[in-house]
């Protein structure tokens, strides 16, 4: 199905929903375009297109949620800190995909690095469709919050050929000018410890608590395939899927990361920091004072910062 079918199948099927409250005055929504089939059902993404289709064709923001790669979806653009961000961008004159992936869960149906393919397949979808979508191909930025951030990282660094699946455009290099972002982890062996001995994690258990360690052990086998019994099997895989050891291909970057972050903690930004300025390159983290994962509490200056510093960080290098 043409990109154009799809707009006009997710318009239909998205009749009678109202976005007005999200967006700018005439700015407009396409609700769950198809842009990959799998396996587990189709894959969609929400296109937000700024006022005045008639214009130049427009650059565009990928925007990839969070939720530890186990939940969330395309929604979370419009809920909290994002929707201001959201208004801005189309305010801009800048497109917004948001998109969903598939989700690790524990029964093992996905693994990676299924996840990064699919994010890897939306840019493709988003280059090979750019004349019909009005949006410019050579002009893509990543967003993304958390695993999202991850996954934003790893698809603008990371080689295609760490994630290839089946698609139309697989033929399509991904191409992005550069990345935001918002509280993403960076080395995961510092985040999962892939190689703490079963000794080491039932005592961690009792402190962090078994939730916790449930989803810590269901990240490992998505991300390895290997249980305990493997550890450093698993701290291979941990460091393939780590944003930190692409930095020789990476593109501008910008890291938004509040300093109370306990889940993903702000070291992993100035890790990612360090290890671009080795290779020459800048990154600039926007440092929110006090917060911690998922901004809660943030106030209207700390948005204000937040929006305003993207906004000047996409200006430098996606609209130029």
């Amino acid at each position: 199905m043409s990109a154009m079918l799809c707009i006009m199948a997710a318009n239909a099927l998205a009749a009678g929903k109202d976005d007005s409250k999200w967006l700018p005055q005439g700015a407009s929504v396409s609700k769950d375009i198809v842009y990959k089939e799998t396996a587990l059902g189709d894959l969609r993404l929400d296109l937000y297109m700024p006022a005045g289709k008639d214009r130049e064709a427009r650059p565009v923001v990928l925007f990839i949620h969070g939720g530890s790669w186990m939940h969330g979806n395309k929604e979370e653009i419009t809920s909290g800190y994002r929707i201001p961000l959201l208004r801005r961008l189309l305010e801009a004159g800048i497109a917004v995909a948001s998109m969903d992936y598939r989700l690790v869960n524990d029964s093992m149906t996905v693994v990676y690095p299924k996840p990064l393919a699919d994010c890897k397949d939306a840019v493709r979808w988003l280059m090979g469709n750019a004349a019909q979508l009005g949006i410019d191909g050579d002009r893509i930025a990543l967003m993304g919050t958390s695993a999202g951030g991850h996954l934003a990282l790893m698809t603008a660094y990371a080689p295609d050929s760490l994630a290839q699946d089946v698609h139309p455009l697989s033929h399509l290099a991904t191409r992005v000018r550069c990345v935001v972002d918002i509280y993403g982890p960076t080395d995961l062996c510092k985040i999962l410890r892939p190689a703490l001995p079963p000794t080491a994690v039932a005592v961690a258990s009792t402190m962090v608590g078994k939730e916790y360690i449930d989803t810590r052990n269901c990240l490992l086998w998505a991300f390895s395939g290997e249980s305990n019994a493997h550890p450093l099997r698993r701290r291979r895989a941990c460091q393939r899927y780590s944003p930190i050891n692409y930095v020789k291909t990476a593109v501008p970057t910008i890291a938004i990361h509040g300093n109370a972050d306990r889940l993903v903690p702000y070291h992993q930004s100035e890790m990612l920091r360090k290890a671009l300025k080795e290779q020459g390159m800048d990154m600039e983290i926007v440092t929110l004072e006090g917060l911690p994962h998922g901004f809660k509490g943030i106030t209207a200056q700390q948005v204000s910062t937040l929006v305003d510093r993207t906004l000047q960080f996409l200006n430098e290098n996606l609209l130029k």
